[in-house]
Parts: structure tokens; C-alpha cells; sequence
């Protein structure tokens, strides 16, 4: 049985994606609105993430750790500042990722719709 779109977890939800392969990118924004997401970006650079950020209200946020040779953390710092829930999406090993955010939710490239569905719904369900 398929869920009605407004049973679906990311339903009204505004989900910032920031990823720098293309084809990548293409696949995130596909699945989050298969899952009823409204997809803000995909941005490829922490300052395309940073101005969508500043003029958009965002719910959840899937980040790429390395985008063109920067990092994404501090698009993290901004989104925990804002108590804005996220995860990376990266093929990178966890040590990579600094002490910091190593607690944060990170699903490996290719994210699988029900790892997302999953995920969303245990970060998103209560919100």
C-alpha cells in the first residue's frame, strides 16, 4: 500500500540540499520530493548554501561533506545555530567528519529512499 503524499515524512517540508555532483544533486532532489519535500537548492558551494539558508526557512538538510574542495561544516554550525535538523550525505568515513558532528545522522551515497523515509521520520516525526 502506498502512503497518501500527506503521510509521506517529508511532506511540507522544506529540505535544503547541499551537493556539488550533478547527478548526484539530481538524485537527492528526486527522492526528498518523492517523499513529499520541497527541495531548496541543490547548492554546490557553502555560500550558495549560506544565502538559502539566510532567506529561506528550512526543516531538514541533507549535506555533501565536500563540496569543489570546501567543507560543508560550517553550513552544520549554521543549521545546529538554528536548531535545523540534518545529515550528511557522503561517501566520505566517518572519521572525516569532525568530533563535533560524528553523533549527526550520515547515510552513504547512493541515499537510499527508505534510508531517507527512515531517516526523516525519526528526525522529523515529532516537529
Amino acid at each position: 500500500m502506498t502512503a497518501s503524499p500527506e503521510d509521506a515524512p517529508l511532506h511540507g517540508r522544506k529540505v535544503l540540499v547541499v551537493e556539488d555532483q550533478y547527478l548526484i544533486a539530481a538524485e537527492l532532489r528526486h527522492t526528498v520530493m518523492a517523499l513529499g519535500g520541497e527541495v531548496l537548492g541543490p547548492c554546490a558551494t557553502v555560500a550558495d548554501a549560506m544565502t538559502l539558508l539566510e532567506r529561506s526557512d528550512v526543516d531538514f538538510a541533507l549535506l555533501d561533506v565536500n563540496l569543489r574542495g570546501e567543507t560543508a561544516f560550517p553550513v552544520a554550525a549554521a543549521l545546529d545555530r538554528r536548531g535545523v535538523p540534518f545529515a550528511f550525505a557522503t561517501g566520505y568515513e566517518p572519521w572525516v567528519i569532525p568530533p563535533v558532528y560524528r553523533e549527526r545522522p550520515r547515510l552513504e551515497k547512493p541515499v537510499s529512499r527508505a534510508k531517507l523515509q527512515e531517516l526523516a521520520a525519526q528526525l522529523l516525526g515529532g516537529r
